[in-house]
């Protein structure tokens, strides 16, 4: 049986390889502790990262892999073996992370929401807790074998722990990917606003062209496919946020600007917006899976958000300087229609693609692989699961290919349903909505959640064993050092965790209450430009017009009435 990526991680692949072989012909194994008898640490007195030598356990039904394994099992050592030959590097990772998570620009909107104190208290602490949490993520999902998100929930809460998480990236991901479809609408209106053939036609429709272009990006199997894509999309994105403070720089701020039209609600309601630009957490587990080497995990996360923090806090404080309450959920919104933002817009039509597809990609394969469809496998369906569909499917003989070709176009059918049906809500309110549900779940709390239990059992079996004097720990007087916790760092780990709760739970029930409180229509397109205009045209002048659209938007709606702050 094949090596994986976690023997190879482990710096010893002839041993690895050599004991695969052994456990496929069920020969005696070599003690899984290392010569000091300890296992692999994962406490809370950690450094934060795996041990980068000594032997690794297979991820595979408890390190045996053998001919008695599950069909499920043997698949999963297929896909092991893959990462190990065609795996990503970590830079692959950094660039699809930094897609993925890269929304500095999106910052202004939920800045605009919660005022200058509040919008940069949040600001840091969600630097701080999701810096923290994704070390922490990597490391429980390396320690303890396991290959997704849903995964290590089950390993520290069972079923329900699995269920709960599969819920959260759902919510998280399937309802960004609405909002995205519902966004690629709005910046086709905005990029062909003076092209006479295309000018005249509206966001619904545009919507529809989006998801026809967005299909043939979506059969790219896996995460490990986007490498090339990711870094073109990443190019595009710094160079969308450099125009944009470009753009502030050469014409300052608005000409009528207010910052204190929040409220408490609309800083409820927003703290989880922030979630959003955060949101890459959620794919960690299953990037960290196609990994050649997982350890290279933590280079890349670190690198990740030394580049992607100053970018974020630049973009929170020019922004809400320059926009004030009137930061709009689509920034593009904010700028004068001009030669160089069209240019990014054109740019973002392509780019744009793989950053929304990056974010599918990790509920696809959650529905894919167990029904036998590998990400690895392409025109054969070389599955052993022994699943009913995955043995329909294989009885139907048609390649993996064509499964995924209908299967991800019927998903990107139901995404853009939805996003024609919720287009009136707001798109900042379903993000806010989403991201409180699913992605400041999986980035802000869960990982300290599932840190503190895993760590705790840890600790409690070391004392177990100290107690009885098992000869596990070679009869020593007291557990090993690195099973022993620090009180203030559970203390620590459990505050960031409560306050990742309280951005979970405020963001819930004051978007609730603001969607319940609102007049939107289903399949209601209120205007032919929703979210697709350029306030900048008018917002810049040295008077802004009394007669335009932005006058009685931002100037009246926003700063005098404070109703339409952020639409």
């Amino acid at each position: 049986m094949s090596v994986n990526e976690w023997d190879v991680a482990s710096g010893d692949h002839q041993d690895a390889r050599s004991s695969y072989v052994a456990l496929a012909n069920d020969e005696p194994t070599p003690n899984p502790l290392g010569d000091d008898g300890q296992l692999p640490s994962t406490s809370l007195n950690d450094s934060g990262q795996p041990p980068a030598k000594g032997p690794r356990q297979s991820r595979l039904s408890d390190g045996r892999v053998s001919a008695r394994s599950s069909g499920a099992e043997l698949d999963r050592a297929s896909m092991h073996e893959h990462a190990v030959e065609k795996g990503s590097t970590m830079q692959t990772f950094l660039w699809e992370s930094f897609s993925l998570m890269f929304g500095g620009t999106q910052l202004g909107f939920a800045m605009g929401q919660m005022g200058w104190f509040w919008g940069t208290f949040w600001l840091l602490f969600s630097g701080v807790a999701t810096w923290i949490s994704g070390h922490l993520l990597g490391r429980l999902c390396i320690n303890h074998h396991c290959d997704t998100y849903p995964e290590l929930g089950e390993k520290a809460f069972g079923r329900a722990g699995r269920n709960m998480v599969t819920v959260c990236q759902w919510f998280g991901y399937f309802f960004v990917g609405v909002v995205q479809v519902a966004a690629l609408g709005s910046s086709y209106v905005q990029t062909f606003a003076d092209v006479p053939a295309l000018n005249s036609i509206c966001q619904n429709a545009f919507m529809i062209i989006g998801a026809l272009v967005l299909v043939p990006f979506l059969q790219i199997p896996s995460f490990t496919g986007f490498g090339q894509l990711a870094l073109f999309s990443a190019s595009i994105a710094v160079f969308g946020t450099f125009i944009y403070l470009g753009e502030i720089a050469r014409n300052g701020k608005y000409t009528d600007v207010c910052y204190d039209r929040y409220t408490a609600p609309s800083i409820m309601a927003n703290i989880a917006n922030m979630a959003f630009t955060y949101g890459g957490h959620g794919t960690f587990p299953e990037q960290v899976r196609e990994m050649k080497d997982p350890n290279d995990f933590f280079r890349g996360f670190d690198i990740l958000y030394g580049i992607a923090m100053p970018f974020y806090t630049v973009c929170a404080l020019v922004s809400f300087w320059a926009f004030g309450n009137m930061n709009s959920a689509n920034y593009i919104e904010n700028l004068m229609d001009n030669n160089i933002v069209k240019v990014n817009l054109y740019l973002s039509l392509l780019s744009g693609l793989p950053i929304i597809v990056l974010g599918q990609v990790v509920i696809l394969l959650q529905l894919e692989i167990p029904a036998g469809i590998l990400p690895t496998d392409w025109w054969v369906n070389r599955s052993q699961n022994e699943g009913q569909l995955a043995t329909f499917l294989r009885s139907t003989k048609l390649s993996p290919v064509m499964i995924r070709f209908f299967f991800r176009t019927f998903y990107i059918g139901v995404l853009l349903l939805l996003a024609e049906m919720l287009d009136d809500a707001g798109l900042g309110t379903i993000v806010s909505i989403s991201g409180a549900i699913g992605l400041a779940a999986m980035t802000y709390w869960l990982p300290f959640v599932f840190a503190l239990k895993l760590d705790w059992e840890e600790v409690r079996m070391a004392h177990h064993c100290e107690s009885r004097n098992v000869i596990f720990f070679r009869q020593t007087t007291s557990p090993p050092s690195q099973y022993k916790s620090k009180p203030g760092l559970v203390a620590w780990y459990s505050l960031l965790a409560f306050g990742g709760i309280f951005i979970s739970v405020t963001g819930v029930v004051f978007n609730v209450i603001d969607l319940a409180e609102g007049s939107f229509q289903l399949f209601t397109e209120v205007s032919c430009q929703e979210n697709a205009e350029f306030w900048g045209n008018d917002m810049w002048k040295s008077t802004v017009p009394v007669d335009s659209r932005a006058y009685h938007v931002l100037v009246v709606g926003c700063c005098q009435n404070g109703t339409t702050c952020g639409d």
